[in-house]
C-alpha cells in the first residue's frame, strides 16, 4: 500500500460529497434534491475508490478500483444534466424514455471498462511509471474511452449551458443559487 499526501484529500472529498449527499437526500422533495443526492453519492464512490487506486500498490488493484471509479465517473455527467433539467425546470420536457437514452453510452462504457481484457479498446495499454508518489500506471486510452469522454464533456456542457440560460433568466434569488451551483 502506498500513501501520499494525496490519499488522505480523497477521503476528504468522500466524506464532504457524502455529508452533500446525506443533506440533500433529507430534503429531497425539493426540485433537484434527490438528483443532486444521486451525484453526490457517485462523485463520492468516483473519489474512493480513486484513493483506493492511488494507495493500492499491486497492478491488479489498482486496475480494480479504477474499474470501480468508472462506476462513479460515468454516472456524473448523468446525473449532473439530470439535476439541472430538475433545478431548472426543464426536466417535463425529457421523457422518460429520454431519461433511459442519456444512460445508453454510460451503461455501455461500463460494460467496456469491466470486459477490457477481452478486446483493448478501453484502456489499450497499461504501464508502470515511477513517480513521485511512487509506482504509478499510465493507461493509454483506446477509442471507446475517447467515445465515453466526449460524450460525457457533451452532457457537462449542456448541463452548464442550461444553468447558465437559467441564470440569466432568473428573478434575483434563484440567480444566487445558480451562480453558487455554476461556481
Amino acid at each position: 500500500m502506498q500513501i501520499t499526501l494525496l490519499v488522505p484529500i480523497y477521503f476528504i472529498v468522500v466524506v464532504l460529497t457524502s455529508y452533500v449527499a446525506y443533506q440533500t437526500w433529507l430534503h429531497r422533495r425539493t426540485p433537484g434534491a434527490r438528483e443532486l443526492t444521486f451525484l453526490m453519492v457517485a462523485a463520492a464512490l468516483w473519489a474512493l475508490a480513486d484513493g483506493l487506486a492511488l494507495a493500492a500498490s499491486a497492478l491488479w488493484a489498482k486496475i480494480f478500483f479504477s474499474k470501480i471509479s468508472h462506476l462513479g465517473i460515468q454516472a456524473v455527467p448523468v446525473f449532473f444534466l439530470l439535476f439541472v433539467l430538475s433545478f431548472t425546470n426543464y426536466s417535463p420536457s425529457l421523457t422518460r424514455r429520454g431519461r433511459r437514452l442519456l444512460w445508453l453510452i454510460p451503461l455501455l462504457a461500463l460494460v467496456a471498462v469491466f470486459v477490457n481484457e477481452w478486446h483493448y479498446q478501453f484502456w489499450s495499454e497499461i504501464t508502470s511509471v515511477e513517480t513521485s508518489y511512487g509506482l504509478e500506471y499510465k493507461y493509454q486510452h483506446g477509442i471507446l474511452f475517447w467515445i465515453a469522454t466526449v460524450y460525457s464533456y457533451i452532457l457537462i456542457l449542456l448541463g452548464t449551458l442550461l444553468l447558465a440560460r437559467y441564470t440569466l433568466a432568473s428573478v434575483h434569488l434563484y440567480r444566487r443559487q445558480a451562480i453558487v451551483i455554476m461556481m
